[in-house]
């Protein structure tokens, strides 16, 4: 009996919510859609718990009857004012007359380079590895099977106020249900809209929403930086720059944030149909080609006529499946007794 599950994001104009199911080649069953129209969660569940709660137990009880599939874990989109990005690095010995390096190894090595940096008050939402080193050569991105002394790693640490997500985890877990993890929402609609021209080159990402607007930059499809703002950059009648504060404020932080200077090229997401004068000042201000982002379905997916408008919790389902199977590669037993022998070999040798 498959074991279905709910991916909710409700943090846009629309509250979507998708039943599914994973299937034994690691990919998963989609199981029916659901939306509906309200004012979303805003950024820091500000009206409380409660709300959070009813919305929650309604959209998945509409879901389930509308599917015919129960369900008891959650997974939902995050977006939050609090959510920030971090650069960290760190570097381990594997042994000290080298050997190859092993997938354990690599996980050792990232673990110790998300945890340097986190204060108290904040929780880990991502960890994106940028790319590895071996014995001070960089920029390498898949360094198993590599003979090496010594490991390094640089990694982007995406974090969120550990009140956010308890709030939001209390918020699920009253509506009756398992809160089985959160993916940053703004990241997960990226992996469904940009091409694969995006993903290789330096992109800005920018989401529009009605209480807010998401920023991305991403280097070859990975994070670099982020800041979810709250502004109204898109005000009816106002997309000429010097008539807009809040458009002018807007470009004012963007360029701000670290990394702008590396960017190539801006996609705007968020909105059905964005403005001519919205993207003409945007690509005014920063010199970069931009374009309007729509959303992609994979090859065989059995989508909705509107299935392209839920971009949000695919990529959350898109995500969700690339760290199962992260997870279940290092369940192969041979692995697991390779990478302790070798442990022991070098703890001794």
């Amino acid at each position: 009996m498959k074991k279905n599950f709910a991916v909710i994001d409700l943090g846009g104009e629309e509250t979507f919510a998708v039943a599914a199911s994973w299937a034994k080649n690691g990919g998963y069953i989609l199981g029916g859609f659901y939306k509906t129209r309200d004012n979303g969660v805003p950024g820091d569940n500000e009206h409380g718990v409660y709300p959070l709660t009813e919305r929650v137990r309604a959209v998945l009880s509409a879901l389930s009857k509308k599917t015919g599939k129960s369900f008891h874990e959650v997974y939902a989109g995050i977006s939050s004012f609090s959510v920030k990005v971090e650069p960290s690095s760190a570097s381990v010995l594997i042994s000290r007359h080298g050997r190859e390096v092993t997938s354990r190894d690599m996980k050792r090595c990232v673990e110790i380079g998300s945890v340097s940096k986190v204060p108290l008050d904040r929780e880990v939402l991502h960890k994106v590895v940028m790319g590895f080193s071996i014995d001070g050569e960089r920029l390498i991105r898949d360094p198993e099977g590599l003979d090496a002394v010594k490991l390094g790693v640089e990694v982007n640490i995406v974090t969120v106020s550990a009140t956010h997500i308890r709030n939001f985890s209390k918020g699920i877990a009253q509506a009756g249900y398992l809160p089985s993890g959160f993916v940053l929402s703004a990241l997960a609609c990226s992996g469904r809209i940009l091409n694969e021209e995006d993903k290789i080159d330096r992109t800005v990402f920018i989401s529009a929403l009605k209480e807010r607007t998401e920023v991305l930059f991403l280097s070859a499809g990975k994070l670099e930086n982020c800041r979810i703002m709250d502004t109204e950059i898109l005000e009816r009648g106002k997309f000429d720059a010097g008539q807009n504060p809040g458009y002018e404020k807007f470009f004012k932080e963007l360029s701000s944030m670290r990394g702008w200077e590396k960017m190539r090229r801006i996609v705007v997401s968020g909105m059905k149909a964005p403005p001519e004068e919205f993207l003409r000042e945007t690509e005014k201000f920063s010199g970069l080609p931009v374009r309007v982002g729509f959303p992609s379905a994979r090859p065989f997916e059995d989508l909705p006529e509107d299935g392209a408008s839920y971009a949000s919790v695919l990529g959350i389902l898109d995500h969700i499946r690339g760290e199962r199977r992260g997870t279940c590669s290092e369940t192969n037993l041979f692995k697991k007794i390779f990478n302790k022998v070798t442990c022991v070999l070098d703890e001794y040798f």
